[in-house]
């Protein structure tokens, strides 16, 4: 069974973190709150809490790459496939399934664990947001 776990990008602070616990109860006051796990304050024994529209929520896919890197959701991935080609694409979660969107049309939407080639994670959408374009002009 695989590990069930997050990461947020915090949007005003333009800062990755990983979450330590989301608040799904707070949909009955009308907000949804998440708490990553270094705003942890001692003094006061208490989390920083966000709202879930200030963050974006990326779970974890269970999958490592090639160097040992969880890969989650958002993260750029460079493939080198059967041909020693390499392509580049980021990870989404479509139909029930953690897939990879990418410009080359054999990997649109594919699995990324029924890719088997080799990949590894090069950066995510938000703090790297250009290294997808850059990587597929080459």
């Amino acid at each position: 069974m695989r590990e069930i776990k997050f990461r947020c990008w915090i949007k005003k602070e333009k800062r990755m973190d990983n979450v330590d616990f989301i608040n799904f109860a707070a949909q009955f006051t009308g907000k949804w709150e998440c708490k990553p796990n270094d705003l942890f304050d001692v003094a006061t024994k208490r989390g920083r809490l966000f709202n879930l529209e200030d963050v974006e929520l990326m779970q974890y896919t269970g999958l490592k790459d090639k160097n040992g890197k969880e890969i989650y959701e958002g993260d750029i991935l460079a493939l080198k496939t059967h041909y020693n080609d390499v392509v580049f694409g980021f990870v989404v979660f479509n139909y029930g399934a953690f897939c990879l969107s990418s410009r080359e049309t054999y990997y649109d939407d594919e699995l990324i664990s029924n890719l088997g080639v080799e990949f590894e994670v090069i950066g995510n959408v938000f703090e790297n947001p250009g290294l997808l374009e850059e990587n597929n002009e080459k």
